[in-house]
């Protein structure tokens, strides 16, 4: 267990003890509602009270938190000279990005965009439980009722996007638009209908020049057929507590989600896209090479004797290989590479 998903799972076990048992096991149905249910956007999802803002942070805040910190980590990966020294959750309610934040960015200053009072209620409880000594603001509004003059180095949208119409989708891409300094992530339940709703919200954002830095490789709408989904999944270490609540034999769950990661353009930068020929790629481990492009692992791997199958994201298409240990270099550490990883080809 990671040593953050073993500090959230304390911290949420002493909070669900403010809770009544029966209170968080009546929770679980609304709240399986709220990420699966594919006609979720036409219900009415407002937390009522604090019980209920507790019982949310007990059954969403490990997921959410682990999910945030795998994406901080990829944008990491992506640019690791990146340092923000502001970033906006929004929609932050109970403060689920606050650990993974600091775990990674020490000392950044974090302001959590969130509407509903109770949820804000529920968040000052959670960091009545933790110790930091970084600077978090709170701000009651909409994110379109936040007219703050002013870009976050680092924005940030967790299990939001979901939540919204089209027509919202389209007035959220104004505005998160305005907010971004540099990077804009976004993760929602790993569901068809959630990841087309956050395909809608990437399209706008391209369309006012943000530039795709993960999963996909370059910058356009997603090839995968209309039946099929990108997502990933973040795999969760479960408390005592939530293994009772969720009866669950296991002590971890996978969380799946679908996510973007985007970068703003500074005035004046071009992107000049290529479209290389892939065929006959092999993967390395090297980067550097003028005769290299990039893939992202997009599914499981399955591995047979002397094989790999994996199924990859390119720039121009998604596409099935198949590595044999005969034929390509490093086999024993390609047979390591994960679902979600980035990998390098070489053209032969």
């Amino acid at each position: 267990m990671s040593n953050l998903n073993q500090e959230i799972n304390r911290i949420i076990t002493g909070i669900g003890d403010k809770v009544k048992y029966t209170r968080l096991m009546k929770s679980s149905s609304s709240l399986s509602d709220r990420y699966r249910d594919k006609d979720s956007e036409e219900k009415n999802y407002e937390i009522r009270n604090e019980e209920d803002a507790l019982s949310y942070m007990v059954w969403r805040m490990p997921q959410t938190a682990m999910v945030t910190e795998e994406l901080l980590l990829r944008l990491s990966e992506e640019d690791p000279d990146f340092y923000p020294r502001s970033v906006l959750d929004i929609g932050g309610g109970t403060g689920s990005s606050i650990l993974p934040l600091i775990s990674i960015y020490p000392e950044t200053q974090i302001t959590i965009l969130e509407e509903q009072n109770v949820m804000l209620g529920a968040l000052k409880i959670f960091r009545e439980n933790i110790n930091v000594s970084e600077e978090i603001n709170t701000v009651r509004q909409s994110l379109q009722d936040y007219n703050e003059k002013k870009e976050y180095d680092l924005v940030l949208s967790s299990y939001m996007i979901n939540e919204l119409t089209d027509d919202e989708i389209r007035k959220a891409a104004d505005k998160i638009y305005s907010l971004t300094g540099k990077y804009f992530i976004a993760s929602v339940p790993g569901t068809p209908l959630f990841f087309r709703k956050l395909e809608k919200l990437k399209i706008l954002l391209m369309e006012k020049g943000m530039e795709i830095t993960a999963p996909c490789i370059g910058t356009h709408p997603c090839h995968l057929k209309s039946d099929d989904w990108c997502h990933f999944y973040r795999r969760v270490e479960r408390s005592s507590l939530l293994r009772r609540l969720k009866d669950g034999e296991l002590s971890y769950e996978d969380e799946k989600f679908s996510y973007v990661i985007m970068r703003k353009k500074s005035q004046g930068e071009n992107h000049v896209e290529s479209h290389e020929d892939t065929q006959n790629d092999e993967i390395i481990r090297e980067t550097g090479n003028e005769n290299t492009s990039e893939a992202r692992i997009i599914r499981h791997p399955l591995q047979g004797k002397g094989y790999v199958d994996m199924e990859l994201c390119l720039e121009d298409r998604t596409e099935k290989m198949r590595l044999s240990r005969s034929k390509t270099e490093d086999f024993k550490n390609v047979k390591k590479l994960k679902w979600g990883d980035k990998v390098t080809l070489k053209r032969k």
